[in-house]
Order: C-alpha cells, then structure tokens, then sequence
C-alpha cells in the first residue's frame, strides 16, 4: 500500500476507535440515568447518577467531534498528497461532521477496496499499471513546464517560474520598495531555486503556490501572484507582487481579476482573502476596488495587517 494511503487509513482507524469509545460511554450514560431513575427517584441536583450521565454524555460527544475535526485535518493533508486516488475522499471528508462513525468507515473500506485492487493485480498488469502512472506523471511534467499559459488576461499572463527568472525574481526580492510589505521568508537564490522547482506541478488550486506574471507583449517578467487554497474552511488567499517599474499600470488589477472570474465558480462557498499592511496604501485601495471588505487584522514584526475578504452567493 501507498505509503500515503497508509497514513490515511491509519488516521482513519484511530477516528473510529474514539468514535467507537465514545459511543459506549454514551451508552454507560444511559444506564447511570436508568439506574438514578429507578433506584434513587430524587431530583436531578440531589442524583449523583444523573450527574455521571450527565458528565460521561458532555465527554463523549465532545471527544467525538474534537477528534474529528483534528483528524480531519489531517487527512485533508494527506490527500492533497495522493495525486491518483485523493479526490476520492474530498466529499466524505467535507460532510464528516454530519455522520462522523459511518463517514470513517467508508473512507477505510474505500482504502481497502484500491489496496485489493492493487494487490490482485499479476506483476505484469502491476507494472503496467506503474508504467502508466510513471507516463501519466511525465506527461504532468511536460504539461507544467514554465512557458505554459497557466492563466491569461488581456494584457498578461501567468505561468511557473524558471530558471532564467532566478536573476529578476532575486532582484526585485531584494529591493526595498517591494520586500517592505511582503512576508517572503528568504531572499536567497538557492531558496528561490527550491521554491521554483517546488511549484513546478502546483496550479491555482494549489495549497499554497507562487507563479510568476508576465506581460504578453514582450514576455518581461512583472511579478508574481500567491495563491493559496484551503479545503478546510473553504478559504482562498490571494497574494500579488509587482515590480516598481511596472506598477500603476493597472496589472494587478486586471490578473486578480480574471483569477477570480476562473477560479470563483468552481470554489462554491469558498471566502476569498487578501491581507495587505495597513501603511500600503495603493494596495489597500487596489483591494477595495476589487470589491473585497474588511474583515480583521493582525500584527508582525512589521506592522498591523488588514484581512479583506470577498464572498459569492
């Protein structure tokens, strides 16, 4: 088995056996209340059974829930690491909360089912089978490759990152002007090098992926846009850098627009986010065109950070 499908049915297997023991201390619940009823017959305050009830039922129900949602969490993250079969767990993850026993009993027996798969395969259909992921994860490869139109706007387009960026991505990581409301955590080229080649097989749907932005009629590189999608809460970040040189020209504007009107219909019930420090003007007022509203803020080492969010209905 996958070592990632191993991971999942063990998060799996521990949900349900907290899930099991709660139910049965539910059920102790039941009996302490049936004994207070018919042994004691006093009041509920003067019932020290109805309080053992009471106590084993609040316990229960609380492990329950709190277990599911941290391991939910979990699980969410695993999937996003099983390229083949993950998408197959997303909606039971997503209605956990409403079945949470019968849920975790499904995802198990949907391990089981691909794992029985896999292993009655003959060792000629199993290398075929490797072949063909092997084939279908070059050809990945290839489809991502850095000229690739990842998304496009009137004037601009968004692809990966390359080697031959490194020199203008490092630059302008650098400058001040840009770096003083970012949070990028390195300025080091071998540290950009690895975030390139990390996101390399990312797209907009991604869990957190940087790509670069282009201008199409001369192919110069203008910046960059972050974005960053969270199964859990239905959250999708939003981040833009463009260079000095190339701002108030209305870039930013245009490509997280189309982001949006790409991205928006296929995120039903997803919150839209973008945070900005509050001393950057032209960004907050970029934001607010965009129609996005204040929500909250925070602070870092640099300052305080404005939380703006837009909804679809």
């Amino acid at each position: 088995m996958d070592s990632n499908f191993k991971v999942l049915n063990k998060i799996s297997k521990k949900a349900r056996t907290i899930i099991v023991l709660s139910y049965f201390f539910i059920f102790l619940a039941v009996i302490f209340a049936i004994i207070g009823i018919a042994v004691y017959k006093k009041e509920f305050i003067e019932n020290p059974f109805y309080f053992i009830a009471l106590i084993l039922s609040v316990i229960s129900v609380v492990s329950i829930y709190l277990s599911t949602w941290i391991l939910r969490n979990k699980a969410f993250k695993t999937i996003e690491k099983i390229d083949v079969f993950g998408n197959d767990f997303v909606d039971d993850l997503e209605k956990i909360f409403w079945g949470p026993l019968s849920t975790w009993n499904r995802i198990i027996k949907k391990i089981k089912i691909i794992n029985d798969s896999i292993n009655n395969l003959s060792d000629e259909e199993l290398k075929q089978l490797n072949n063909e992921l092997k084939d279908k994860n070059s050809k990945k490869d290839k489809k991502n490759i850095s000229d690739q139109k990842i998304l496009e706007s009137e004037r601009l387009y968004v692809r990966h990152f390359d080697e031959k960026d490194l020199e203008t991505v490092y630059k302008y990581r650098n400058d001040k002007e840009c770096y003083q409301y970012q949070s990028y955590s390195s300025f080091e080229k071998n540290d950009l090098l690895k975030m390139f080649n990390e996101n390399k097989a990312k797209g907009l749907y991604s869990e957190a992926a940087n790509f670069a932005l282009v201008l199409k009629e001369t192919d110069e590189l203008v910046g960059e846009i972050f974005v960053s999608k969270k199964n859990v809460g239905k959250e999708y970040f939003i981040g833009f850098t463009v260079m000095p040189k190339f701002q108030r020209n209305g870039y930013a504007f245009e490509i997280i627009s189309e982001l949006l009107v790409e991205v928006a219909p296929k995120l039903d019930k997803y919150t839209f986010f973008c945070t900005v420090y509050e001393q950057n003007i032209k960004s907050v007022n970029l934001i607010k065109k965009l129609e996005f509203k204040y929500d909250s803020f925070f602070y870092d080492e640099k300052g305080r950070i404005l939380v703006y969010k837009k909804t679809y209905n």
